[in-house]
């Protein structure tokens, strides 16, 4: 059994009112449901929450997501942490009899590049890697 944290969810309001589904996501299950909040955000300058939500899936569906947050640093802010080991991805799913391995480094570079492309063709303000909350894409 996986577990997983919301750890704070509600309706706020982002600058003329926008409302946005402030969501903190971390540990496995929850990455589609959060998807799911950030569609409904309507646009906020360059960001476009129907085209991030989708980018999100995407990464998703590739396995290169651990843990994702949502909410706002002013304007509209998205964390994707990839995972360190293929049962910490947000889309595995447990094979009998196979032990999960742990990602190379190189193969935890591979998704960093993969998640900061995705997010780059959303045209950010800001993207970068933090130590700990992995690829951060700021708009203003």
């Amino acid at each position: 059994m996986r577990l997983f944290c919301v750890f704070l969810a509600e309706k706020i309001s982002l600058i003329s009112s926008l409302p946005i589904l402030l969501i903190v996501v971390f540990l496995i299950q929850r990455v589609l449901e959060l998807a799911d909040g950030i569609e409904d955000v309507e646009s906020y300058n360059d960001f476009r929450g129907k085209y991030v939500a989708e980018a999100l899936r995407y990464l998703h569906n590739k396995g290169y997501v651990m843990g994702a947050r949502f909410g706002r640093e002013g304007s509209p802010v998205l964390y994707v942490n990839p995972p360190y080991w293929e049962n910490q991805a947000s889309n595995y799913k447990p094979k009998q009899g196979y032990t999960p391995r742990k990602y190379t480094d190189h193969e935890r570079e591979t998704m960093y590049t993969a998640i900061e492309r995705k997010l780059k063709s959303l045209e950010p303000d800001e993207l970068d890697r933090t130590e700990c909350y992995g690829v951060r894409a700021w708009w203003d």
